[in-house]
Parts: C-alpha cells; structure tokens; sequence
C-alpha cells in the first residue's frame, strides 16, 4: 500500500526574508520560519526545493513617474492560479481594480 501527502508550507519552510544586502529566517509579516519542520523531513531524505515568490519591492507610487515606465497589463480577463477559482466570484478581485505593473531598466545596457 502506498501513501502520498502533499505538503504545501506556502513561504515558510526554511523561509527566509532578503531585505537590501540582509537577510534572516523568517515567514511573512514578522512570522517565523518553519525551520524545525524542514530540518525534520531533510533528516527522513525529503527533498526540499523552493519556488521564487517574485514579491515586487514595496515603492510609493507618488513617487514615480509612471509616464517614463513601460506598462504591462494584467491579463484580460485575469487568470486564477486553480482552474476551480472563478476571479468574478472574488471579493477583492474585479476586472476595474486591475492595475498594471511597469517595467524600468537601471541604464540602457539592461534594456
């Protein structure tokens, strides 16, 4: 007889927040990493990946001029995560809340 379990630990399992050239152990918003949980199944040879969050850095829009940015919009409609989510059905989610991303080069050898 075989079990399967999908463990889905989200951020935490050996989380760890990069901020400027720091960075520690840590969940979100001042929460802990899981790091007992993920030290305990490394020991039983579970292997252990991480997939990036791609978090944008947090910026004050007032301080931007979005005209010099190069906007990328969202999809049209939007596109949930599971095939089982509709976005209509979402409290916090409508296609007039949608805003763009922008996207800015540090000097034009990285355009």
């Amino acid at each position: 007889k075989r079990v399967q379990v999908v463990l889905t630990t989200g951020t935490f399992l050996r989380g760890v927040i990069h901020m400027g050239p720091k960075n520690w152990p840590a969940g979100r918003m001042g929460e802990q990493a899981s790091v007992g949980l993920a030290n305990t199944l490394d020991q039983h040879g579970f292997p252990l990946g991480r997939m990036a969050t791609s978090t944008p850095p947090r910026l004050d829009k007032t301080t931007i001029d979005f005209s010099q940015l190069e906007p990328q919009h969202s999809d049209d409609p939007p596109v949930c995560m599971s095939f089982e989510t509709d976005f209509r059905k979402l409290p916090n989610v409508s296609e007039q809340r949608l805003l763009p991303c922008h996207l800015t080069w540090t000097s034009p050898q990285t355009e």
